[in-house]
């Protein structure tokens, strides 16, 4: 579970954002490294693009800080309904 503050602005049609939030990890290793459980903050940019007033498309890059300084990275696309 990651909950998240997510800000934008109108910029004519498409819609960019950002986002900071904690995500709740639960991470468990094959092999010798330790698993972990933990929370650690995470942020994201993204964008919406309308196609019709109630449908979209939404584009979200999103990192994940996780322990030592490693991370997680998300590229994801979406569609969305609006109603």
């Amino acid at each position: 579970m990651a909950p998240a503050v997510t800000a934008g602005f109108p910029l004519g049609g498409f819609k960019p954002y950002g986002k900071v939030g904690g995500a709740f990890l639960d991470v468990k290793h094959n092999g010798s490294v330790d698993d972990y459980h933990d929370t650690r903050a995470f942020w994201g940019v993204g964008g919406r693009f309308p196609i019709l007033p109630s449908l979209g498309l939404r584009i979200e890059y999103e990192r994940f800080n996780l322990k030592n300084s490693q991370h997680e990275d998300l590229i994801s696309a979406n569609g969305e309904i609006l109603f």
